[in-house]
């Protein structure tokens, strides 16, 4: 427990250990005696804390975390997540070699475990020193008096987050990773028919020649040099696996603000999550900040004012799984269950979502990422695995920022374990300021799978083919950043 520790801790100051103080703390024991003849008086002895029992996997999470080591070599920027022009590279935006970080989360679609719920980067991951420490521990006012390098260096640190949990308590705009839930959404507020097709002429509005925004990711006449991507008549698996920004801006301009932040609840913004998620965000959709045409349709794509968290995005595919039926995530296995209440979405609606993600897979923007000038390199390619290959069905997404930074990129999707048609599992990947969810995230979310094929959960199949080395756990570091951040305060005030 904490409410007793050290003012100067920073450890345990927010989640499991916050939200279980004092079932972890116990009970403090003490004596009382008499001074003069040493005969005891009262005595109550120590009551130790209980355990609290996590559905993480610590195996599955040791992995992906490792995956999600800037050393391992996927997190850091580079030329693949800008992809070329031709035989040009495209500019980059973060420079080569840049650490990057992120966050991952997996989800049994049944149960709603939550089996893995990684974010980096933490203290651990830095080359800190004694005195990082003490400059996160200062607030605002006191921060205020430090010289301007040491403002700087703890600016730099808050904005890091280190402490933050990434995939449950930042939000980012999803990008196009709700495609396939608002396409659903679209038909079961009966606004859009279930095999409903679109026109992409790369143009949403106005004329070719007035050239308003917004436009399909392809559009780009003002581009250097310029693009003019036309998908043409698009049905919903198409226009899922290929990503047309036109096919569901006419489903945002169906649906209307209201109507879209209704369905965003639908799919978990706001719903209530189980124990041991005090410190999640619920997710944003401020429907007071749309203003004008261009907002009211850009909340189809997951731009604008909308924020999901990691842990949201693999939750709303976990309820697009199971035909809307809402899915709980549980972190704490003994506490009680959270109450859901029965839902269904439209289910030939939902089969045709699937079977766009399915397709993207297969050969749309979740399905391949560019390596060189003129080579592809595919991000699914389980074939090693035998007859242990999964069916994996994705969705990539790309999420603006404001200021000089890359955006975002996402990766999310369902797994089915080979022998079964029904997705068991639900992930959803996040790499900040990766620029491209299929290039910075698809290769973490290809590892994701091979780590879950690692562990067993995509049966012995696949665990045979994959061979995987087992774990070796590591001694942990002497000194925990409380006892740190205390022997550096000793330290400066001392004579």
């Amino acid at each position: 427990g904490y409410d007793n520790a050290r003012v100067e801790d920073i450890v345990g100051r927010s989640g499991i250990e916050l939200e279980f103080d004092a079932a972890l703390h116990g009970e403090i024991g003490y004596r009382e005696a008499d001074r003069a003849t040493g005969e005891t008086i009262l005595e109550r002895p120590p009551v130790p804390g209980v355990d609290i029992r996590l559905a993480i996997d610590v195996g599955l999470q040791a992995r992906i975390r490792a995956v999600l080591d800037p050393e391992f070599g996927l997190l850091r920027a580079t030329q693949r997540q800008y992809s070329w022009r031709g035989a040009a590279p495209n500019p980059m935006i973060e420079a080569e070699g840049r650490a990057l970080f992120g966050a991952a989360v997996v989800l049994d679609v049944e149960s709603g475990d939550t089996l893995a719920l990684v974010s980096t980067p933490t203290a651990r991951d830095l080359d800190l020193s004694d005195r990082d420490y003490v400059l996160m521990s200062l607030d605002d006012e006191r921060a205020a008096s430090l010289d301007p390098d040491e403002r700087a260096r703890r600016d730099e640190l808050v904005e890091l987050a280190l402490f933050r949990n990434r995939a449950m308590s930042t939000e980012y705009p999803p990008g196009s990773l709700v495609k396939p839930l608002m396409y659903v959404g679209a038909v079961a507020a009966g606004v859009f028919r279930e095999d409903e097709i679109v026109t992409c002429n790369g143009f949403y509005r106005g004329t070719e020649a007035e050239d308003l925004k917004p436009r399909c990711w392809g559009w780009r006449p003002n581009g250097t040099p310029p693009t003019f991507l036309r998908h043409g008549p698009l049905g919903p698996e198409e226009a899922i696996s290929k990503s047309c920004n036109n096919y569901f801006y006419r489903v945002a301009d169906r649906l209307g603000p209201e109507g879209v932040a209704a369905w965003y609840e639908q799919c978990g913004l706001g719903a209530p999550l189980g124990a041991g998620f005090d410190a999640a965000l619920d997710g944003t959709f401020d429907r007071s900040l749309i203003d004008g045409p261009v907002d009211r349709l850009i909340v189809g794509i997951g731009q604008g004012p909308v924020g999901f968290t990691p842990l949201q995005a693999a939750t709303a595919y976990a309820r697009l799984a199971r035909f809307g039926a809402p899915v709980v995530p549980r972190l704490v296995l003994d506490a009680e269950p959270t109450a859901v209440v029965a839902g269904a979405w439209p289910r030939n609606a939902v089969r045709r979502a699937l079977a766009g993600m399915r397709r993207s897979a297969l050969e749309g923007t979740a399905h391949s990422v560019r390596v060189g000038p003129s080579r592809r390199m595919p991000l699914l390619d389980f074939t090693d695995l035998g007859e242990g290959a999964p069916t994996i069905m994705a969705k990539t997404g790309t999420a603006q920022v404001a200021g000089a930074r890359a955006s975002h990129g996402w990766y999310g999707g369902l797994i089915a374990p080979a022998g079964s048609a029904t997705p068991r599992y639900a992930f959803a990947v996040v790499v900040e300021h990766g620029n491209s969810g299929g290039a910075a995230a698809g290769p973490v979310a290809a590892q994701l799978v091979r780590a879950m094929a690692a562990e067993g959960y995509l049966g012995d199949a696949a665990r045979e083919a994959l061979n995987a080395a087992p774990i070796e756990w590591r001694n942990a570091l002497p000194l925990d950043p409380g006892d740190r951040v205390a022997s550096a305060r000793a330290a400066d005030s001392a004579p």
